[in-house]
């Protein structure tokens, strides 16, 4: 079971703070026992961040910053009682995040295929339910056929309104699958993707936005920070 933190000023909570900026009931933060925590913002009123961007809900690693509001930051080390992770030798040249950089390659990865899979999944789901819908009044009309003599005046009926079968299945369909956009999952995804793909020096965490990894790479640097992404 995982192990889940809920943060505030209440004395309900976990992890207490008595701040004026830090909500009753601020955040939870679910450990999820891979490397990654889910962090929440619980309708806080000064905001949850990860890596200084304000965010609903992300899923993060040790490697992203946790901040309350303006200033409050969380040690997830600390928090879940954690091993306190090898600190890193001290890089020879200060702007070198070479080794940060290439970390990044994976969360552009991962972000590519998950939307193309959401997309896939939605569109596959979207024509199935969309043909059985309509198909489905063209199956009642042709049991219907069966059922009355075409000489009768119901099978007459019947098969008179064959068009209005077909129209009724087409329009059933359309406004069935109307719903099942997958806007709030691709919302999801880009959010936790843009608090993320950031820079990584941490006095900079500039998100690199849609940018492809190799094109930063190519580049080299950052040009805000200009922290060193490659060893060219």
């Amino acid at each position: 079971m995982f192990m889940m933190k809920t943060l505030g000023r209440a004395d309900t909570n976990n992890i207490r703070f008595n701040k004026p900026d830090i909500s009753s009931n601020h955040a939870r933060i679910t450990n999820l026992e891979n490397g990654n925590f889910l962090v929440e913002d619980l309708d806080s009123t000064n905001g949850t961040f990860v890596n200084g961007y304000r965010i609903k809900k992300a899923t993060i690693s040790l490697n992203d910053e946790v901040r309350l509001s303006e200033s409050t930051i969380i040690n997830l080390t600390e928090v879940f009682g954690l091993s306190k992770q090898k600190s890193e030798p001290q890089k020879i040249n200060p702007k070198d995040f070479t080794n940060e950089f290439n970390l990044l390659k994976q969360v552009w990865d991962s972000y590519q295929k998950e939307r193309i899979s959401i997309t896939k999944k939605h569109q596959s789901k979207s024509t199935f339910i969309r043909a059985a819908i309509t198909l489905a009044p063209l199956v009642i009309w042709e049991i219907l056929q069966f059922s009355f003599d075409e000489h009768s005046k119901a099978g007459g009926i019947v098969k008179s309104n064959y068009i209005v079968f077909s129209v009724m299945g087409s329009t059933i369909a359309m406004l069935s699958t109307g719903n099942m956009s997958p806007v709030e999952k691709l919302s999801q995804l880009d959010e936790e993707f843009r608090v993320k793909y950031v820079c990584p020096n941490p006095t900079c965490r500039t998100q690199l936005g849609n940018v492809p990894w190799l094109s930063y790479s190519n580049q080299g640097k950052c040009f805000r920070c200009g922290a060193k992404y490659n060893k060219v």
